[in-house]
């Protein structure tokens, strides 16, 4: 089994729409997931969440 940590966010436009990235590689290729990003040492969650959007 793949596990993955990472933070995640939710965005939704005006019109009710999600945002949603298409994973390009890896297990999840072709598959839609969340914008996020892996968690690494040192980096403060909020930051993380402030840059990816």
């Amino acid at each position: 089994m793949h596990t993955h940590k990472g933070i995640y966010g939710i965005c939704i436009d005006d019109k009710g729409h999600l945002l949603t990235v298409e994973k390009n590689g890896g297990p999840y290729k072709n598959r839609l997931d969340l914008p996020g990003e892996r968690l690494k040492r040192g980096k403060r969650k909020s930051k993380l969440l402030y840059m990816r959007y």
